[in-house]
């Protein structure tokens, strides 16, 4: 019965697929359009979470049922109707993966369906626009990524993202080839190569879902603007030719600058006029006219441009009034000196009945009458467009006479008359005087003629007037405050000759103040040129000016000046300073020190100007290697110093991950730390190997099992740093451990571990494992029947053996063990006790086998007839031989033995005859 229904099985599953295959192919089949289904619309795009509406409709009246399957979505059924339509309404499309499928059952068993795959959208939540690599600012000639995230859109496959700089599109990105259905988060990257023209510029990324001209039409989801900061080296475009009013104009100001730098970040501004570094705040002058370098620097380079800058000023005339004498009918020629700029227009007048035009050429400067004979005022009128000047030239015209030809004793000198510089017998005491303005001075004036008619001092201030028959005369004021003030002594001697000398006088004033100014915006930054000012305000003479620049005890730069100018002036020094690290806290001054000869007066010295020094970190006297203690040390305890202003910002960095300095450290913190010192002007690191120290520790088991023989390491090796020395006790002697270990090493030891930081003690138990031995060998046994037997099984190893026996199961046996020991008993062998006895012996080290063969002496039948044969042929041997011998000497009585019922066959036998018969 069971074969039977295992062969009916198969054939109940065949028939079943047949059913099910007929079933398949009926519903695959579907007829044509005009016969099948008709979806409207064919097609459906949906946003997330919005009702659905779709018909279902079929041109056949001959169907049973028409339905839509909309998986988990509940669907509407609706059996045949006169409309032949069944309309699915889902009030919110909640599946991103949704199936609907209309279906329709026909007559019999045939069916036919119609499947529809709506496209569920929904829109982004957000477009974000960044950095990939953040940095405040974007150096010109790099290359900077953005990223632009798009959150959660569905289906990816039809988003398009836009890059726009500005309001141009500069790259489209679609997600065509990704076929997620649900809301995921995606996003695009653009490569930019930073120029000078991307600074300022906006980029934004936008999303959309594009379903095409047919389908939804989306909003556009765009970004908040990102605008770049470029970093770019200043360029510079100057005027070739700058033209500014004297005194109205500085090159500070900045709403007149002929120049234009495109630079990012803004840096610093400097001129240089004929090589030398100007003060950007003074007022240009007449003399500061000509070509001029304008160098715009900022952290990412400079740039020099040239540019001629003209000064213009009102007409000035170089000499004053003039009151002249001409003898009459003499020719006047007389220079019209004057200067401005533009060159101005001259003309010239006199005023004999007003101001009247002299008949000249336009523009001469010259004035020319031959033969004048009136005394006249003469006017040079100078123009241009800032202004004009005039210069008055009154010519007295001297009608000669005998009077006048003669000249009085007391009469002052004629040059013409003087006596040769080198004859003149003056002598003045001191021959240079050196005077601070406003201090009395004195100078004697001393002849070494013995006949003077008389001297004098002629001066402004301070003169004496002819003295007669003078051998000395002395010039004396109380104040001197006369800049150009040059006292002459003068001699007339009996023979009307004269003389005179010149008294040379230096007023000075030393400065009301020195003092010493950053050009640029401080503080100083590490290898950038800075220029610095020393102002020195009125003093004079300029030409015995000496300024020196100071740095400590260094002496960095000396100047003097060329200006002859005796009036107080302000003057301005510069220096060129470009500053290194050990430059911060450095104190800078300035001195000024006028000089006269070997005469020097003591130096104005400014205030010091404390150089602050921006530069990037550096460390100093940091180890390469340093060793602390275990729970007694920290980072913070590494003599390392680090350098950089402004102050930087330490960080300790372990494995690429930050770490705090306090933290105390373990032995798990020994390896290669990062130091990193932050500022503004950089970045510097340093590796430092730390080894962190500890006292021995064991951390072994205290138990330790070895083969023996076996090679082995040392069991347990003390932890610690440095590396321990360690020593094995046994019974609190020294001992050296074996190297191989045999069973008379097992035992209990003490362990010693010591190094500088301290000791650790271990107690371990030792035990050398070796395989199984038996005592005896295998063995062979014979039996007999009926015997009782015990085979012994004795075994030594560590660990202790498991004994087993393996053997043909036979009666009356029974097992016992009792420690390394295993008997088998066996009560009254039998036939089959006989065999082989295996005792099997395994510990973990190995396994042992030993053999014990039981063989049974029992006789077998075939032995016993034999046996029995034989007996009985010896039995009949022995009796012939017996009856024959008794043959031979004695006959039997036949009837006699008869009668007695012996045994002995009535068969006919030979004898001997015996001898009683003979």
């Amino acid at each position: 019965m069971v074969l039977q229904r295992s062969s009916m099985l198969p054939l109940r599953v065949v028939g079943l697929l047949v059913l099910m295959l007929s079933q398949s192919d009926a519903d695959s089949t579907c007829e044509p359009e005009e016969k099948g289904l008709t979806l409207n619309p064919p097609e459906i795009v949906v946003e997330y979470g919005q009702p659905v509406e779709v018909n279902c409709s079929t041109p056949t009246e001959d169907y049973e049922l028409m339905q839509w399957i909309t998986g988990n979505i509940t669907s509407n059924k609706e059996v045949k109707d006169d409309t032949s339509l069944v309309t699915l309404m889902i009030p919110e499309m909640l599946d991103w993966d949704a199936h609907l499928q209309c279906k329709i059952s026909l007559s019999g068993s045939h069916e036919c369906r119609k499947d529809l795959l709506p496209t569920v959208y929904k829109n982004p939540e957000g477009a974000i626009i960044f950095a990939v690599s953040y940095a405040p600012f974007i150096e010109e000639g790099t290359q900077y990524e953005l990223q632009c995230d798009i959150i959660n859109v569905a289906p990816v496959q039809n988003l398009i993202m836009k890059w726009y700089r500005g309001n141009q599109t500069i790259l489209t990105d679609r997600r065509s080839h990704n076929t997620t259905k649900i809301p995921v988060s995606t996003s695009s990257n653009l490569m930019i190569n930073a120029t000078r023209e991307e600074n300022g510029i906006q980029f934004r990324c936008e999303a959309q879902l594009d379903f095409g001209a047919e389908g939804p039409q989306t909003p556009v989801i765009s970004s908040d603007p990102l605008m770049l900061n470029v970093h770019y080296k200043p360029v510079v475009q100057c005027q070739s030719n700058f033209t500014c009013t004297e005194h109205d104009w500085h090159l500070n100001m900045t709403e007149h600058l002929p120049c234009e730098v495109d630079w990012n970040p803004s840096g610093s501004i400097t001129w240089y006029h004929q090589g030398k570094l100007v003060n950007h705040s003074m007022p240009l002058t007449r003399m500061d006219s000509g070509e001029y370098d304008y160098v715009a620097t900022n952290n990412l380079g400079s740039f020099r441009a040239t540019i001629n800058i003209i000064i213009e000023y009102a007409p000035e005339f170089l000499n004053p009034n003039k009151n002249l004498q001409l003898a009459m009918g003499m020719d006047l020629h007389e220079d019209c000196d004057v200067d401005g700029q533009p060159v101005p227009e001259v003309q010239w007048a006199y005023d004999a009945e007003g101001l009247n035009k002299v008949n000249t050429m336009e523009n001469q400067s010259i004035l020319s009458i031959r033969g004048l004979n009136t005394s006249t005022t003469f006017y040079c009128i100078a123009t241009n467009k800032l202004g004009n000047a005039s210069m008055m030239v009154h010519v007295e015209v001297i009608i000669p006479s005998a009077a006048t030809t003669e000249q009085p004793a007391a009469a002052m000198p004629n040059p013409m008359t003087d006596a040769p510089k080198d004859r003149c017998p003056l002598q003045l005491m001191p021959a240079r005087l050196v005077v601070q303005y406003g201090d009395p001075a004195s100078v004697n004036c001393s002849t070494s003629s013995t006949d003077p008619a008389g001297m004098g001092w002629e001066a402004r201030k301070g003169g004496t007037g002819f003295h007669d028959e003078a051998r000395f005369v002395l010039w004396k004021v109380e104040e001197l405050k006369d800049w150009t003030l040059e006292p002459l002594c003068y001699i007339t001697l009996f023979d009307n000759e004269q003389c005179k000398k010149r008294a040379s006088v230096t007023l000075y004033k030393n400065p009301d103040d020195v003092s010493v100014s950053l050009l640029e915006q401080g503080p100083m930054k590490e290898g950038s040129e800075y220029h610095l000012q020393c102002n020195i305000t009125s003093v004079a003479p300029v030409q015995n000016l000496t300024v020196s620049w100071h740095k400590g005890n260094e002496v960095l730069k000396t100047e003097s000046f060329n200006n002859t100018e005796r009036t107080p002036e302000d003057v301005a020094s510069f220096l060129s300073f470009t500053p290194r690290s050990h430059d911060n806290g450095v104190n800078l001054e300035c001195r000024a020190q006028l000089s006269f000869g070997l005469e020097t007066l003591p130096p104005s010295v400014s205030a010091e100007y404390s150089a602050e020094v921006y530069y990037k970190p550096f460390f100093e006297d940091c180890p390469h290697h340093y060793t602390g203690v275990e729970q007694r040390f920290n980072l913070s305890m590494v003599p390392c110093q680090v350098h950089g202003n402004p102050p930087s910002n330490i960080q300790w960095h372990y494995y690429g991950a930050p770490f705090n300095a306090s933290v105390t450290l373990t032995r798990i913190h020994s390896g290669t730390f990062i130091l990193e010192a932050v500022n503004t002007m950089g970045t510097d690191t340093t590796s430092i190997n730390i080894k962190v120290e500890y006292r021995p520790e064991f951390n072994c088991s205290d138990h330790y099992e070895v083969k023996e023989n076996d090679v082995h390491q040392n069991p347990c090796k003390p932890e610690g740093e440095p590396e321990p020395s360690m020593i094995w006790l046994k019974d609190g002697k020294e001992m050296s451990f074996p190297e191989g270990l045999t069973r008379r090493n097992s035992g209990q030891y003490t362990l010693r571990a010591r190094n500088e930081h301290g000791e650790a003690y271990r107690s371990l138990s030792v035990d050398v494992l070796y395989a199984p031995e038996f005592e005896q060998g295998n063995c062979t046994k014979e039996i007999t029947s009926g015997d009782d037997v015990t085979l012994n099984c004795s075994t030594e190893g560590n660990p202790s053996p498991v004994l087993q026996w393996t053997f043909i199961s036979a009666d009356g046996l029974t097992r016992t063990t009792r420690g390394n020991q295993s008997s088998i008993n066996i009560i009254r062998a039998t036939s089959t006790s006989a065999g082989i006895y295996i005792c099997v012996a395994t510990n973990k080290v190995g396994r042992v086998t030993r053999f014990t063969t039981l063989i049974m002496k029992e006789k077998s039948y075939a032995l016993y007839v034999v046996s029995a044969v034989v007996l009985l042929f010896l039995v009949v041997l022995l009796i012939l031989w017996y009856h024959r011998k008794r043959s031979r000497y004695r006959q039997y009585d036949v009837a006699n033995a008869s009668n007695n019922g012996s045994d002995i066959p009535m068969t006919t036998q030979h004898t001997e005859p015996s001898s009683h018969a003979k």
